[in-house]
């Protein structure tokens, strides 16, 4: 192995690693890139001590990518197994494990697929439209103002008004 290289499940690879002074403080990734199979994840790891002032300790998760070569597209993940740990003493608690059986590229996905439907009364926080609603019944929305919000006006008081 070169300078620089780690070797993971008998892989070279190289080690990415953010610190914990980068974007969110007490949080941080660990990447390692398959050299020899155009630099693809093969493992990450996230760590994160956010709550630790607060008794909470900490949690981190760690996940395992497969790979298999497709001939047109190279490179695309098989499977991945994902494993949440104990930050205090690294012991694994949770394990969840996925296979890929089937992947399309570019395939077309009809919008109507990611419209969701709110059942009357769901209260929504649609963070993309920065707006707060309340579904009502055929589709409407009953819109929760700026106002309303800061007055922390209660959800029963919100579904009588108009």
């Amino acid at each position: 192995m070169s300078p620089g290289e780690v070797e993971v499940e008998g892989r070279r690879c190289v080690e990415l690693k953010e610190t914990p002074q980068a974007e969110y403080r007490g949080h941080w990734r660990t990447y390692w890139l398959d050299v020899d199979r155009d630099y693809v994840i093969v493992k990450h790891e996230s760590r994160c001590r956010h709550f630790r002032e607060k008794g909470w300790g900490g949690a981190g998760t760690r996940v395992m990518v497969s790979y298999r070569n497709d001939a047109v597209h190279g490179w695309v993940p098989s499977g991945w197994k994902s494993m949440w740990l104990n930050q205090e003493t690294g012991a694994i608690y949770n394990v969840q494990e996925a296979e890929v059986t089937k992947c399309e590229f570019n395939a077309k996905i009809p919008s109507a697929l990611f419209e969701l439907p709110f059942p009357p009364g769901t209260y929504v926080r649609d963070r993309e439209n920065h707006q707060v609603w309340i579904a009502l019944p055929e589709g409407r929305k009953r819109i929760v103002t700026p106002a309303e919000l800061k007055a922390q006006v209660p959800y029963e008081k919100l579904l009588k008004s108009k």
